[in-house]
């Protein structure tokens, strides 16, 4: 179950609609200059706020989310907006096919996942060619950042930020070309991402399901 603060801080930013664009802002101004997008893939959804405000710019918006108990929230946005489609999933282990989406993001909750080499790798499995991988965290090298980090530890959220260079790096390494990597003052983190066209040499990512952080492209 979502711990208390976790409850507080949902029910602050979903009271109302200016509270919703001030904590979206990134992702509302990210899929807008990447727009017309088809399927867009929302890892670690949580209650699915941002679909109120984002579902009229794709054509289908999947939420992937794992924890159950959020289920009763996503199923109702699932039967209130047409386009979105609910998924209880974990972030290492997506069930959709390979180069699906045109845009697959983390918005806010790439700091809370265990193996994050894993998730990307599972991300940008489900990008199709061409198409993009965001993250939208905090830059776990900005001192403000570190803070924050021990306080929401304090309050019951399992956080922990890579920063901007680890986070890059790694998408690098994965085959990815990095458009967008920045942060600022108080940490606020984006990077963007573009899956390339197959190369003559081809494009390959290798999963090593046995252990976290092998990973290779070629």
């Amino acid at each position: 179950m979502p711990s208390l603060w976790y409850r507080l801080l949902y029910s602050y930013v979903n009271s109302l609609r200016t509270t919703k664009l001030a904590h979206y802002n990134r992702i509302l101004r990210l899929i807008a200059s990447l727009s017309p997008l088809k399927v867009v893939v929302d890892v670690g959804a949580g209650y699915g706020i941002v679909s109120d405000l984002i579902h009229k710019e794709v054509e289908i918006l999947l939420l992937i989310e794992k924890d159950t108990a959020l289920s009763g929230e996503l199923a109702r946005k699932k039967r209130e907006i047409k386009n979105v489609e609910v998924i209880l999933a974990d972030a290492h282990n997506l069930p959709l096919t390979e180069e699906y989406a045109d845009l697959v993001y983390f918005h806010d909750s790439f700091d809370e996942i265990g193996n994050k080499t894993r998730a990307l790798l599972e991300a940008a499995r489900i990008v199709r060619r061409e198409g993009y991988l965001a993250v939208l965290d905090w830059d776990g090298a900005r001192l403000l950042t570190r803070i924050k980090e021990v306080l929401l530890q304090k309050t019951g959220f399992p956080v922990k930020c890579w920063s901007l260079e680890e986070t890059k790096r790694v998408i690098k390494k994965i085959g990815l070309k990095v458009i967008i990597a920045q942060s600022n003052f108080g940490g606020s983190m984006i990077i963007l991402a573009k899956k390339p066209r197959l190369s003559n040499g081809g494009y390959r990512i290798h999963v090593e399901r046995d252990h976290d952080k092998e990973c290779s492209a070629i």
